[in-house]
């Protein structure tokens, strides 16, 4: 989230040089600033921001082909990013790295809960994409969806309300209700065990005409 557009996106396009996807005007309150990188998207969202600590999701680590070692880089708004070499903690495309209290319990989360591939002792693999999580000052428990920086993962279902029912009965933390965003996507926001969100999306544009 950030209510300072003007000065992240030249970061992304410029500097790191994402390509634009498309603006999406989200239910007439905000506008979704959508890059591509690979066949994920990096979502700027554009809206007033509330004010509170940051969330557990703390650097995004970008793989690059021509990167002999790491270089650190933040956007206007503090996030975090990393260029690094390809397969540099296994990272072949892009990761998050995410802080969190305890590391036992968010892997029983990923990969119990989520149903998550595991890869390696501490990374999850969403795709060609990977979660990392490590010990490190989480975000605080009743953290505001709507704060500076980084603030939810996307992950992409082809039916939502299957999946957050199974969710829901392996004892996922709920978020907000599912939601219908016009006939573009239907979306319910969950959290991980230290509050951090993640959107479970069914997305017509990849799952075809939700019903």
């Amino acid at each position: 989230m950030t209510d300072a557009i003007e000065a992240v996106e030249p970061f992304w396009r410029d500097r790191l040089g994402l390509l634009p996807d498309h603006v999406l005007p989200i239910e007439g309150v905000y506008a979704q600033h959508r890059y591509r990188i690979g066949g994920s998207i990096v979502k700027l969202n554009a809206r007033p921001v509330d004010a509170g600590a940051r969330s557990g999701y703390h650097e995004l680590l970008i793989a690059s082909p021509s990167a002999t070692g790491c270089t650190s880089l933040a956007d206007a708004d503090g996030n975090r990013v990393s260029i690094v070499p390809v397969g540099y903690r296994g990272v072949t495309r892009i990761a998050m790295r995410i802080l969190v209290k305890d590391l036992a319990v968010h892997r029983h989360y990923y990969a119990s809960v989520l149903g998550l591939d595991q890869a390696g002792e501490n990374g999850f693999r969403v795709g060609d994409d990977l979660i990392l999580i490590e010990t490190g000052a989480p975000g605080e428990l009743e953290q505001s969806l709507w704060g500076r920086g980084w603030r939810y993962l996307t992950l992409q279902i082809f039916d939502v309300r299957v999946e957050h029912a199974r969710y829901l009965a392996k004892g996922g933390p709920s978020g907000m209700p599912i939601q219908q965003l016009r006939d573009i996507a239907r979306v319910a926001m969950v959290r991980d065990p230290d509050g951090n969100w993640l959107e479970l999306s069914q997305r017509a544009s990849l799952t075809g005409p939700i019903e």
